[in-house]
């Protein structure tokens, strides 16, 4: 309201400064009225006095260094206990400590939308840990194909399936092609988000691919050092992976933002579904985990770090009062309205959290089995839920071959030779000169006006201008 005074009366921009500074008294006075029903400070009681100050505020919150102002316990975190007796290596740590090799400590945390929790939710999730790097993977189901009848999370589960099965048998450091391999192989009707990153824990380098508004966060020492960019069609339009037979326009792994991101010991690798990014703000994020107590050996301290980041997100996206970061991004998208969005996002939320840690040090390897049952428990769950879609997998694939003997849809190898043919002969719109001199705006501006994806890298954004033909 203070941005638009110009616009009022004199009377009226006074009356309105008047208002608006009593809604900001009476926010600060809840805040402070809160902490006090707590022990001390705590990172929700901070996200809370931070509020009125976003309302102000036209761009996304910055990352600084947080100070730390409680720390969080390590309740409901099950066989977290190490023995302190243990101080000689076993074979496999002696090895580690040989080579200076790093590993990753995963665990995870997903609650689902407080209407979805029958079926467990749309989103899914995978994580391996090792005494050499690791993975993580998050994916997040469309809810829109609950429209037509289908569960939108068999396909989020199933591709996490598919893509944890590939990336630990694979020996490759390179997300996209478990990712491409897992899509193909997720031979059912719906669509999901995904984001999968590897850890090589020997050059201590994390290699991510993403597909729509799931994302990736590293944290170090209090602060974000990296964050992924959501690849949105348009505003609450994310990417989405499908069955391509299915869905010919659908987003494969070629659409992916991909990368390569150095890591150091200490660092916090976070995955998680648009549930928490549309809840929390990246400093709210880093603040909450840099709380965390520093004695927490690392299996506990990400299952404790997964339950805080997923039930603080699950508790603002049902305060309507809270300004999240989606009311904030639908403001902006929706430009000057007397109407102001403001509230949590109900979501489906899911955390994943991997905590990089020297593997060569006693007690590791039980760092490692820990958390390995953990996910072997996960996976179990996520099976049971799978129950009896290989034969709806069967009977998609009949389907597809069906329509594509009556010319129904096009096959995938008339595809393929169809745009090759198109590739090769239609003429460029622009010339390598021209695109070359567009700054990433004009090109996001120029794809969107042929109806193209426009998120991405400048690098990406060129060669997919210079590759579209009339």
């Amino acid at each position: 309201l203070l941005g638009r005074t110009s616009v009022l009366t004199m009377g009226e921009g006074m009356a309105t400064t008047a208002l608006l500074s009593v809604i900001l008294l009476i926010r600060i006075v809840e805040a402070r009225m809160l902490v006090r029903q707590k022990t001390g400070f705590n990172s929700l009681a901070r996200i809370y006095m931070r509020s009125p100050l976003r309302f102000l505020e036209r761009r996304p919150c910055s990352s600084p260094s947080l100070r730390r102002f409680s720390s969080i316990t390590s309740q409901d975190v099950s066989g977290s206990e190490l023995p302190t007796s243990d101080t000689e290596l076993s074979e496999s740590e002696a090895a580690a400590a040989a080579v200076g090799a790093f590993g990753l400590i995963a665990s995870a945390k997903s609650i689902p939308h407080p209407s979805k929790v029958a079926k467990g939710g749309e989103d899914s999730f995978f994580f391996r840990s090792s005494m050499n790097g690791g993975a993580l993977g998050v994916a997040d189901g469309v809810g829109g194909y609950a429209e037509y009848g289908i569960d939108p999370g068999l396909f989020s589960r199933k591709l996490m399936i598919e893509t944890s099965e590939r990336e630990s048998s694979q020996g490759l450091i390179d997300p996209t092609v478990a990712l491409r391999q897992a899509q193909e192989a997720t031979c059912l009707p719906g669509a999901s988000t995904a984001v999968v990153v590897q850890v090589n824990g020997t050059s201590m380098e994390l290699h991510y691919a993403n597909v729509g508004d799931s994302g990736l966060r590293v944290i170090r020492d209090g602060r974000i050092a990296f964050a992924s960019e959501p690849q949105m069609h348009s505003f609450n339009c994310p990417y989405q992976l499908a069955y391509t037979r299915l869905s010919t326009s659908a987003q494969t792994v070629a659409d992916a933002g991909v990368g390569v991101v150095k890591v150091q010991e200490g660092d916090m690798v976070i995955l998680a579904s648009d549930g928490l990014y549309d809840n929390l703000f990246d400093e709210d994020i880093a603040d909450i985990v840099s709380s965390l107590n520093k004695d927490l050996k690392p299996f506990e301290k990400a299952q404790v770090a997964a339950n805080a980041l997923a039930e603080t997100a699950f508790k603002l996206s049902s305060d309507d009062q809270y300004l999240s970061p989606f009311a904030k991004a639908k403001r902006e998208n929706a430009g000057f309205s007397l109407i102001r969005p403001i509230g949590g996002k109900s979501d489906d939320i899911t955390v994943v959290v991997g905590i990089v840690s020297k593997s060569g040090i006693p007690g590791f390897e039980a760092e490692v089995n820990k958390s390995s049952k953990k996910w072997e428990e996960a996976r179990d769950s996520i099976n049971s839920q799978l129950k009896g879609v290989d034969e709806l997998i069967q009977s998609t694939q009949m389907a597809v071959r069906a329509a594509e003997s009556a010319g129904m849809i096009r096959s995938k190898t008339k595809t393929n030779a169809k745009k090759s043919k198109e590739m090769s002969e239609g003429k460029s719109l622009f010339t390598q000169i021209q695109v070359e001199q567009m700054d990433k705006a004009a090109l996001q501006r120029a794809l969107q006006s042929l109806g193209l994806p426009s998120s991405g890298k400048i690098v990406a954004l060129r060669q997919r201008l210079l590759d579209y033909r009339e």
